[in-house]
Parts: structure tokens; C-alpha cells; sequence
């Protein structure tokens, strides 16, 4: 792992980006209050929501490997969707790796989709990092905030069996951070 950091004002104007981020999905099985997803008018936006095609995911990739310069730092599998409604997401960080065009592959999730098989590809694949956004810790405002049936307990159990999984096949990967959105107020306790 490279630990090495730049100082961006000797660096300057890089060659290309220090990260790459690829949507395999702008949907979104969640409804969050504050996201842009649950705006009741979004005009072309909604209209053009989809999951990306393998071809297209091939040829993104292609095109990153053409890029002069050093690999990316980091390369994001998720932008504003849920990663996991693309059935495809596990074959593209699959390609990912086998691209090596990142020194990092990552992605963010709510977390609800997450099956025993997908944890167990997502190790043997090797995602480095995997980030899951919770919204509230009282499990009706959680209810209230995401306008999901999906409960904070079927989140925690999905987490339990990928960490189970970790230690089944001795893997340190994927890194698991969970973000919880600052309430401030006693929620936060």
C-alpha cells in the first residue's frame, strides 16, 4: 500500500485524477428526506436512472487503462445509487480488479442488500473498502428518514454475516466503515 502523500502545489496539474468514481447504478432502493433521490420532481434525473451495462463498464474501464499517468489512488464504485441494485456490481469490481488501475477499490452502501453470497464475492474479489451510511440509531426515525421497509436490524445481520465471513476465510478485506449521520442531539449517545 502506498502511504505516500503529495503535496498537490509540486503535483500540479496532475496527468489525471487521484480517484475515479463509476455509478453501476444511479437507483436507490431508499428514500432518505435529505437525499435527491426521494425529491418528489427531479425532471431528467428520474428519467435517466439505470444500471450500467457490462459493456459500457468494459469500456469505461478501457479507456481509465489508456490514461497516462500513475494508477488512480482510489476507484469508487458509487456515486448517488445503491451499488447492489446493479446485479452486475460483483462482475465489474471483479473486472476492477483485474484491471489494476487503482490502488484502492471502494463503495458506499445502505447496506440492505448485502446477501451472504454477494459477501463472500465481495471478499474473494477483493474490495478494499466498503462504506455503510446509517441514518439514525432509533429504528423509527431510521424508518422515517430512509422511507424504507428495510430495518436497522436486517442492516446489523447483513454486517454480521460479511464480518463472519471475513474470519471464515481469513480476509482483512473488505475494510468496513460505518457513517452514522450526526444528529446532534442525543441520538448521537
Amino acid at each position: 500500500k502506498n502511504n505516500k502523500r503529495n503535496d498537490l502545489k509540486s503535483v500540479i496539474p496532475l496527468k489525471k485524477p487521484y480517484t475515479l468514481l463509476i455509478e453501476p447504478s444511479s437507483l436507490c432502493n431508499f428514500r432518505c428526506k435529505m437525499c435527491f433521490q426521494s425529491a418528489k420532481e427531479q425532471g431528467t434525473f428520474r428519467e435517466n436512472c439505470s444500471k450500467m451495462t457490462i459493456e459500457c463498464f468494459k469500456e469505461v474501464l478501457r479507456q481509465a487503462k489508456e490514461w497516462e499517468g500513475e494508477k488512480f489512488k482510489v476507484l469508487k464504485l458509487c456515486i448517488y445509487g445503491e451499488p447492489f441494485m446493479n446485479p452486475l456490481f460483483i462482475e465489474m469490481l471483479e473486472l476492477a480488479r483485474k484491471a489494476e488501475i487503482a490502488e484502492r477499490i471502494e463503495t458506499t452502501s445502505n447496506g440492505s442488500l448485502l446477501t451472504e453470497d454477494i459477501c463472500r464475492k465481495l471478499i474473494k474479489n477483493g474490495l478494499d473498502y466498503l462504506r455503510i451510511s446509517i441514518y439514525s440509531a432509533i429504528p423509527e426515525k431510521h424508518k422515517e428518514i430512509t422511507q424504507s421497509i428495510v430495518t436497522q436490524q436486517k442492516i446489523y445481520d447483513n454486517l454480521r454475516v460479511l464480518r463472519n465471513l471475513k474470519y471464515e476465510m481469513a480476509s482483512k478485506k473488505p475494510f468496513v466503515a460505518v457513517k452514522m449521520i450526526d444528529t446532534f442531539s442525543e441520538e448521537n449517545e
